[in-house]
Protein backbone atom coordinates (compact mmCIF):
# COMPACT_ATOMS: atom_id res chain seq x y z
CA UNK A 1 0.00 0.00 0.00
CA UNK A 2 1.04 3.38 -0.69
CA UNK A 3 0.77 5.59 2.26
CA UNK A 4 1.80 9.62 2.66
CA UNK A 5 3.62 12.10 4.35
CA UNK A 6 2.73 14.75 6.66
CA UNK A 7 4.23 18.03 9.13
CA UNK A 8 4.76 17.02 12.54
CA UNK A 9 2.44 19.29 14.22
CA UNK A 10 -0.97 17.22 11.43
CA UNK A 11 0.86 14.92 9.60
CA UNK A 12 -1.63 12.43 7.84
CA UNK A 13 -1.06 9.62 5.68
CA UNK A 14 -2.51 6.13 5.50
CA UNK A 15 0.33 3.70 13.61
CA UNK A 16 5.73 3.16 15.67
CA UNK A 17 7.35 2.43 18.91
CA UNK A 18 10.86 1.46 17.72
CA UNK A 19 11.49 -2.17 19.46
CA UNK A 20 14.88 -3.60 19.79
CA UNK A 21 15.56 -6.75 18.37
CA UNK A 22 12.03 -6.63 17.34
CA UNK A 23 2.54 -2.06 5.36
CA UNK A 24 2.75 -0.36 1.66
CA UNK A 25 4.76 2.24 1.01
CA UNK A 26 5.14 5.32 2.40
CA UNK A 27 4.14 8.49 1.13
CA UNK A 28 5.25 12.25 1.75
CA UNK A 29 3.27 13.92 4.53
CA UNK A 30 -0.46 16.14 3.34
CA UNK A 31 -2.54 18.79 5.50
CA UNK A 32 -4.81 16.78 7.05
CA UNK A 33 -7.81 18.82 5.77
CA UNK A 34 -7.02 17.39 2.42
CA UNK A 35 -6.05 13.97 3.09
CA UNK A 36 -8.59 10.69 1.73
CA UNK A 37 -9.63 7.86 2.84
CA UNK A 38 -7.18 6.47 -0.07
CA UNK A 39 -3.37 6.20 1.35
CA UNK A 40 -2.01 6.71 -1.74
CA UNK A 41 -1.58 10.04 -1.88
CA UNK A 42 1.95 11.73 -1.53
CA UNK A 43 3.10 15.18 0.00
CA UNK A 44 6.31 15.74 1.96
CA UNK A 45 6.48 17.84 5.18
CA UNK A 46 8.08 20.96 4.98
CA UNK A 47 9.23 20.59 8.91
CA UNK A 48 9.31 18.60 11.39
CA UNK A 49 9.48 19.08 15.21
CA UNK A 50 12.78 20.12 16.98
CA UNK A 51 14.42 17.49 19.28
CA UNK A 52 12.58 16.99 22.67
CA UNK A 53 9.52 18.97 21.59
CA UNK A 54 6.12 17.02 22.78
CA UNK A 55 2.75 16.71 22.17
CA UNK A 56 0.38 15.62 24.32
CA UNK A 57 -0.06 12.24 24.93
CA UNK A 58 -2.89 10.20 26.46
CA UNK A 59 -3.38 8.35 29.88
CA UNK A 60 -2.55 4.46 28.55
CA UNK A 61 -5.40 2.07 28.30
CA UNK A 62 -6.60 0.63 31.45
CA UNK A 63 -8.27 -3.02 31.62
CA UNK A 64 -11.94 -2.09 33.78
CA UNK A 65 -14.64 -3.41 35.40
CA UNK A 66 -17.64 -2.56 33.49
CA UNK A 67 -19.64 -1.74 36.12
CA UNK A 68 -17.44 0.52 37.89
CA UNK A 69 -16.90 4.28 36.97
CA UNK A 70 -13.94 7.22 37.42
CA UNK A 71 -14.93 10.55 38.19
CA UNK A 72 -11.15 11.96 38.15
CA UNK A 73 -10.91 14.30 34.71
CA UNK A 74 -7.73 13.60 32.61
CA UNK A 75 -6.50 15.64 29.77
CA UNK A 76 -4.94 12.87 27.15
CA UNK A 77 -1.21 13.68 28.13
CA UNK A 78 0.85 10.85 29.11
CA UNK A 79 4.21 10.12 29.95
CA UNK A 80 7.02 12.44 28.39
CA UNK A 81 10.79 10.96 28.87
CA UNK A 82 10.02 7.46 29.11
CA UNK A 83 12.42 4.90 28.66
CA UNK A 84 11.76 1.21 27.47
CA UNK A 85 14.73 -0.61 28.35
CA UNK A 86 14.45 -3.05 25.93
CA UNK A 87 14.54 -1.48 23.42
CA UNK A 88 16.77 1.67 24.18
CA UNK A 89 13.84 4.19 22.62
CA UNK A 90 12.91 7.10 24.49
CA UNK A 91 9.45 8.01 23.88
CA UNK A 92 9.12 12.26 24.05
CA UNK A 93 5.34 12.55 23.39
CA UNK A 94 2.69 10.02 22.55
CA UNK A 95 -0.92 11.01 21.15
CA UNK A 96 -4.44 9.07 20.67
CA UNK A 97 -7.02 10.21 18.81
CA UNK A 98 -8.40 7.14 17.08
CA UNK A 99 -8.73 3.50 18.22
CA UNK A 100 -11.07 0.19 17.10
CA UNK A 101 -13.84 -1.06 18.86
CA UNK A 102 -13.11 -4.59 20.84
CA UNK A 103 -16.02 -5.55 22.50
CA UNK A 104 -16.64 -9.53 22.58
CA UNK A 105 -20.14 -8.61 23.54
CA UNK A 106 -20.57 -6.13 20.62
CA UNK A 107 -22.29 -4.16 19.65
CA UNK A 108 -19.87 -1.23 22.61
CA UNK A 109 -22.48 0.98 24.69
CA UNK A 110 -21.53 4.92 24.13
CA UNK A 111 -22.71 7.00 27.04
CA UNK A 112 -23.52 10.32 27.79
CA UNK A 113 -21.49 10.20 30.71
CA UNK A 114 -18.24 8.27 31.83
CA UNK A 115 -20.07 6.02 34.33
CA UNK A 116 -22.15 3.09 33.52
CA UNK A 117 -25.51 4.41 34.71
CA UNK A 118 -28.40 2.39 33.79
CA UNK A 119 -30.11 5.18 31.91
CA UNK A 120 -27.19 7.05 30.19
CA UNK A 121 -26.85 4.66 26.93
CA UNK A 122 -26.77 6.81 23.82
CA UNK A 123 -25.95 4.69 20.98
CA UNK A 124 -23.89 1.38 20.02
CA UNK A 125 -20.79 0.91 17.69
CA UNK A 126 -20.12 -2.37 16.11
CA UNK A 127 -17.16 -4.81 17.29
CA UNK A 128 -14.40 -3.20 14.52
CA UNK A 129 -15.39 0.17 13.76
CA UNK A 130 -13.15 2.79 14.19
CA UNK A 131 -13.93 5.48 16.94
CA UNK A 132 -12.23 8.94 17.01
CA UNK A 133 -11.19 9.85 20.31
CA UNK A 134 -11.31 13.71 21.25
CA UNK A 135 -10.53 13.39 25.85
CA UNK A 136 -10.59 11.19 28.27
CA UNK A 137 -11.50 10.58 31.61
CA UNK A 138 -10.37 7.98 34.63
CA UNK A 139 -11.08 4.57 32.22
CA UNK A 140 -13.06 6.27 29.60
CA UNK A 141 -12.45 7.42 26.01
CA UNK A 142 -14.82 10.26 25.07
CA UNK A 143 -15.46 9.98 21.32
CA UNK A 144 -16.93 11.97 18.79
CA UNK A 145 -17.03 9.68 15.81
CA UNK A 146 -19.14 7.69 14.43
CA UNK A 147 -20.87 8.57 18.00
CA UNK A 148 -20.74 11.25 20.32
CA UNK A 149 -20.25 10.03 23.91
CA UNK A 150 -18.15 7.60 26.30
CA UNK A 151 -16.75 4.61 25.88
CA UNK A 152 -14.65 2.04 28.05
CA UNK A 153 -11.15 2.42 27.20
CA UNK A 154 -11.03 -1.83 28.08
CA UNK A 155 -12.99 -2.26 24.97
CA UNK A 156 -10.98 0.13 22.38
CA UNK A 157 -7.90 -1.11 20.61
CA UNK A 158 -5.82 1.79 21.01
CA UNK A 159 -1.87 3.02 20.32
CA UNK A 160 -0.58 6.31 19.70
CA UNK A 161 -0.99 7.63 16.71
CA UNK A 162 1.55 10.73 17.06
CA UNK A 163 4.58 9.94 18.23
CA UNK A 164 7.74 11.40 18.81
CA UNK A 165 11.04 9.21 20.12
CA UNK A 166 14.37 9.63 20.15
CA UNK A 167 16.78 6.28 19.03
CA UNK A 168 19.79 5.60 22.10
CA UNK A 169 21.82 3.20 20.54
CA UNK A 170 23.76 1.45 23.44
CA UNK A 171 27.81 0.94 23.44
CA UNK A 172 28.73 -1.43 20.92
CA UNK A 173 25.28 -1.44 19.24
CA UNK A 174 25.00 -0.60 15.69
CA UNK A 175 20.89 -1.24 14.97
CA UNK A 176 17.93 -1.16 15.76
CA UNK A 177 14.46 -2.99 14.89
CA UNK A 178 11.60 -0.13 14.66
CA UNK A 179 8.62 -1.61 15.05
CA UNK A 180 4.95 -0.31 15.88
CA UNK A 181 1.12 0.59 14.42
CA UNK A 182 -0.99 2.64 13.08
CA UNK A 183 -4.82 2.65 13.69
CA UNK A 184 -6.01 5.85 11.81
CA UNK A 185 -4.40 8.39 10.53
CA UNK A 186 -0.64 9.99 12.51
CA UNK A 187 2.61 9.76 12.12
CA UNK A 188 5.72 8.56 14.32
CA UNK A 189 8.60 10.26 14.06
CA UNK A 190 12.21 8.50 15.32
CA UNK A 191 15.10 11.23 15.89
CA UNK A 192 18.58 9.84 15.64
CA UNK A 193 21.80 11.73 16.26
CA UNK A 194 24.82 10.95 13.77
CA UNK A 195 27.54 12.30 11.49
CA UNK A 196 28.66 12.90 8.16
CA UNK A 197 29.80 10.05 6.62
CA UNK A 198 28.35 7.12 8.68
CA UNK A 199 25.79 4.60 6.36
CA UNK A 200 22.46 4.48 7.47
CA UNK A 201 20.74 1.54 6.18
CA UNK A 202 17.31 0.44 6.68
CA UNK A 203 15.86 -3.11 5.75
CA UNK A 204 11.93 -4.18 6.38
CA UNK A 205 11.51 -7.18 8.17
CA UNK A 206 8.10 -7.84 6.83
CA UNK A 207 5.98 -8.12 3.72
CA UNK A 208 3.89 -5.39 4.44
CA UNK A 209 6.24 -3.28 5.85
CA UNK A 210 6.94 0.05 4.06
CA UNK A 211 10.43 1.80 4.54
CA UNK A 212 10.43 5.04 6.38
CA UNK A 213 11.68 8.53 4.75
CA UNK A 214 14.92 10.03 6.34
CA UNK A 215 14.70 13.53 7.18
CA UNK A 216 18.48 15.18 7.62
CA UNK A 217 19.19 17.93 9.85
CA UNK A 218 18.36 20.75 6.71
CA UNK A 219 15.17 19.17 6.52
CA UNK A 220 15.52 17.22 3.15
CA UNK A 221 14.18 13.63 2.89
CA UNK A 222 17.35 12.28 1.62
CA UNK A 223 15.92 8.86 0.71
CA UNK A 224 14.42 10.16 -2.53
CA UNK A 225 11.26 9.06 -2.00
CA UNK A 226 11.90 5.23 -1.23
CA UNK A 227 8.71 5.24 1.07
CA UNK A 228 7.10 5.55 -2.29
CA UNK A 229 7.97 2.84 -3.81
CA UNK A 230 7.90 -1.26 -3.18
CA UNK A 231 11.94 -1.51 -2.28
CA UNK A 232 13.00 -3.25 0.67
CA UNK A 233 16.09 -1.60 1.68
CA UNK A 234 17.74 1.00 0.93
CA UNK A 235 21.23 2.22 2.08
CA UNK A 236 23.38 5.92 2.05
CA UNK A 237 25.85 8.14 3.63
CA UNK A 238 24.66 10.80 5.53
CA UNK A 239 25.18 13.98 4.65
CA UNK A 240 25.91 16.24 7.67
CA UNK A 241 26.20 16.07 11.77
CA UNK A 242 22.88 16.75 13.25
CA UNK A 243 19.32 14.90 14.28
CA UNK A 244 18.00 12.78 11.40
CA UNK A 245 13.71 12.11 11.75
CA UNK A 246 12.99 8.68 10.96
CA UNK A 247 9.47 9.19 9.87
CA UNK A 248 6.74 6.84 9.40
CA UNK A 249 3.12 8.04 8.25
CA UNK A 250 -0.77 6.71 7.80
CA UNK A 251 -3.55 8.73 6.59
CA UNK A 252 -6.06 6.17 6.97
CA UNK A 253 -6.80 3.09 8.44
CA UNK A 254 -3.42 2.15 9.50
CA UNK A 255 -0.97 -0.03 9.24
CA UNK A 256 1.70 -2.16 10.96
CA UNK A 257 5.70 -1.42 9.91
CA UNK A 258 8.83 -3.29 10.90
CA UNK A 259 12.13 -2.58 10.07
CA UNK A 260 15.71 -3.04 10.66
CA UNK A 261 17.98 0.51 11.23
CA UNK A 262 21.60 0.17 10.96
CA UNK A 263 24.48 3.11 11.51
CA UNK A 264 27.85 2.55 11.05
Amino acid sequence: MTLSFMTPYRIACGLLLFTLASCGTASPPQDPSTSTPDPAATDRPSDLPEPGESTSSPTPSGQIDRDKSSETDSPIAAAPNSTNAADNIRILSCQTSSGLVNDPNGPLNVRSAPDTGSDNVVGSIADGALVSIVGDRGNWWQIDAPETGWVSKNLIDSTCNEKIARIEFPPNTASVTLSDRFLGTGYHHYQLEARAGQELTLETLSDSSPLPFVIAPDDRDITDGVGNTNATQWSGKLPEDGDYTIVFDSNFRGYTYEVMLIVK
